[in-house]
Parts: C-alpha cells; sequence; structure tokens
C-alpha cells in the first residue's frame, strides 16, 4: 500500500533507483523536460551484455533521387553551340536550306554531330559541311519525318472537327509528332540504320519520363527563330511597298522610258529585298535547328542513355 501512495517525487526516485540497479543513467533526450515536464519518470538504455552490441534503431534505405542537372537540355545545347564560328558556320547551312534536296545536308551535319552527347563527346563544330554522310543521314531523317508528318496531318485533320476542343488536340499532335521525330532521328544517326528512326515503342517509354523537357529544347528554338522571322517580314514589307511604288507610278505615266525604269529599277530592289529577307529566315531557321538537334542530344543522354548500348 505504500507504493501505491507514494508521490510523482517518489515514482521518480524509484525509477531512478531501477536504473541504476539495472546498470543504465536514467538519461532523457533533449527537451524531455519541456515536452512532458520536470518530474516525469525519465528514460533509460538497458547496458549491452557481454558479447552484444546495444539495440539500435534501424536505419531506412536511401529512397532513389533523380540526378539533379545543373543545366536544362536546352541551355546545355546553346552553351555547346555557343563558340567560334558558329555564326558563320550557321550562314553557310542558311545557304545550303535554300538548295532543294541538298538542304538534307544541313539536318545530316546537325544530326552527325549531335549524336555524340549520349555517348559522353563534346566536340567543336564539324568543318566540313558538304559530305556523303551526311546527306545519307539526313535522308534518312527527311525519310523519318516524312512518314510521321503525314501520320500527324491525318490525325490532326480528323480530330480538328471536334467542337472547341480540336484545334487544341490538333495543335497537341503536332507537338507530339515534332518529339518523336526529334528523338528517333537521333536514334537513327546513333544506329546508322534507318529502321531504328522507327521504334515508337523505345521513343515512347523514353519520352514519358520527361516530355516536358524534351518538349522545350524542340519547339522554344523554332519559336524565338519564328518571332526574329515576324520581326523581319515588317521590314521586309517596308521596303517592298518602297520599290513597288514606282512600278504604281508608271500605270499613270504614259512615258515609256519612265514605265520601262521604273519596273526595271523597282522590280530589281522588290527582287533583291524578297531574297535578303529568305536567306536570313532560312539562316535563322537552320541555327534553330543546330540548337534544337544538340539540345535533344542532352535529352537522350539523360533520359534514354539505354539506347548508347545500341551501337
Amino acid at each position: 500500500m505504500a507504493d501505491e501512495n507514494q508521490g510523482p517525487q517518489g515514482a521518480q526516485d524509484a525509477a531512478e533507483q531501477d536504473a541504476s540497479a539495472q546498470g543504465a543513467p536514467a538519461t532523457a533526450p533533449e527537451g524531455w523536460d519541456e515536452a512532458f515536464g520536470a518530474d516525469a519518470p525519465k528514460p533509460h538504455t538497458p547496458p549491452a551484455s557481454d558479447g552484444q552490441q546495444a539495440w539500435q534503431a534501424p536505419v531506412p534505405e536511401p529512397v532513389p533521387v533523380a540526378p539533379a542537372y545543373a543545366k536544362s537540355c536546352l541551355a546545355a545545347g546553346w552553351e555547346d553551340c555557343k563558340q567560334p564560328g558558329f555564326w558563320k558556320k550557321t550562314a553557310f547551312l542558311g545557304l545550303l536550306d535554300l538548295v532543294p534536296v541538298l538542304n538534307f545536308v544541313n539536318t545530316g551535319y546537325a544530326l552527325e554531330w549531335s549524336k555524340e552527347v549520349p555517348f559522353g563527346g563534346r566536340t567543336a563544330l564539324p568543318q566540313k559541311v558538304v559530305t556523303g554522310r551526311n546527306f545519307e543521314i539526313g535522308f534518312y531523317a527527311f525519310v523519318i519525318t516524312l512518314v510521321f508528318s503525314l501520320i500527324g496531318g491525318c490525325a490532326g485533320g480528323i480530330v480538328g472537327w471536334i467542337p472547341l476542343i480540336g484545334w487544341i488536340a490538333a495543335l497537341a499532335i503536332g507537338f507530339l509528332i515534332s518529339m518523336f521525330t526529334c528523338v528517333l532521328n537521333l536514334r537513327m544517326a546513333m544506329r546508322s540504320q534507318l529502321g531504328e528512326g522507327f521504334k515508337v515503342g523505345d521513343a515512347w517509354t523514353a519520352i514519358k519520363r520527361d516530355w516536358t523537357g524534351l518538349l522545350c529544347a524542340v519547339v522554344v528554338p523554332g519559336l524565338i527563330a519564328g518571332a526574329i522571322i515576324v520581326v523581319a517580314s515588317f521590314v521586309y514589307m517596308f521596303f517592298a511597298l518602297l520599290f513597288f511604288l514606282p512600278v504604281m507610278g508608271a500605270a499613270v505615266n504614259p512615258d515609256p522610258a519612265f514605265i520601262l525604269g521604273a519596273l526595271l529599277g523597282g522590280g530589281l530592289g522588290f527582287l533583291v529585298v524578297t531574297a535578303v529577307f529568305c536567306y536570313l529566315g532560312a539562316w535563322a531557321g537552320a541555327a534553330a535547328q543546330l540548337v534544337s538537334v544538340r539540345a535533344a542530344a542532352h535529352w537522350v543522354a539523360r533520359f534514354a542513355g539505354d539506347w548508347t548500348y545500341l551501337a
């Protein structure tokens, strides 16, 4: 009965005596008194027996965390392109882009340079552009892009008839086709086989890992180039109008010499301005393509690294 009537102080003394009897001091974690009060019994850890260690709480296994990259794929691609001779090289690529069929070289050049990234390569821009190898890879990329564009165009045309959301679905299909063609062209270049460019299942598995990063790598450079072209188009329309005004004046002046001069001068000036505008657009497109393919290669290195075992 005496034990049942003892107060809090007596219970604490009894707990400390039990702890002392077992050979372990009555110690409490930091903050114990604030949480439970100074009069609460202090916990103690039983001593380890001979040949045994004291019990420890199991340490949980670390949870796998996706690696953090210092730069996005787009930023890494631009960093690789930002080197001496980039604008000079893209100026030449823009000139080639105006030549039908020969412009396959542009895509082949970008793919051949960028396919090294998943394997750890970081070389400078190749000096030679027009090579048989670049033309072959560019032609394969043209075939892959053509097939997927036809499929995407048919699908977009069908869903486009859906009221309200049809145009949104068609736009989404267009972005998806762009992502597929870009990564599959890189896969084809890595293996140098046209058939690798149609492994849709493998591409879809990789795209699901980080589709937002791939979308930025594929779309953003083209959007920037498009914005530059839009600005240049306003300048083009201004100068085109200036050269077109003499031609309009020739309609009210019956002098044959004036008409001939207006047609030659205004027409020639209009052709020159048009040619310059087309070249600037091709130059911007070539630069955007080079950055986009290089950025997509960084994406493949991060999220489709298993593709390196193909080669």
